[in-house]
């Protein structure tokens, strides 16, 4: 297992999982991927994506199985603190990014 299937192991991290062909993650990458980038915490914590479909994504100390795609999980100190599951859009995404940021300080 390569050290990029593991959680940034002393900060913030956004990981979202996803498997190939699925529309929903394709309009998760088209629609907030590029915002979220240019955003102020995009800037400073990272996002990456990581086939749902591989064993390493079962064993990163998700505190429950992925269920749904794209799951986007949010990690402090690679502890997972929060999740978005499915396709929500934008703006739900980043008020529900802000919740989970806002719960785990």
């Amino acid at each position: 297992m390569g050290s990029t299937d593991l959680p940034h192991p002393n900060g913030d991290e956004i990981v979202v999982f996803e498997v190939k062909n699925c529309v929903y993650c394709q309009l998760f990458r088209r629609d907030v991927l590029p915002g979220y980038r240019l955003s102020r915490r995009g800037r400073v914590v990272p996002m990456r994506f990581l086939d749902a479909s591989r064993p390493t994504a079962r064993v990163l100390g998700l505190k429950q199985p992925l269920k749904q795609v794209p799951t986007v999980v949010v990690f402090r100190r690679g502890q997972e603190v929060g999740r978005i599951t499915g396709y929500t859009g934008p703006s739900a995404f980043y008020q529900l990014l802000n919740r989970i940021f806002e719960g785990a300080l």
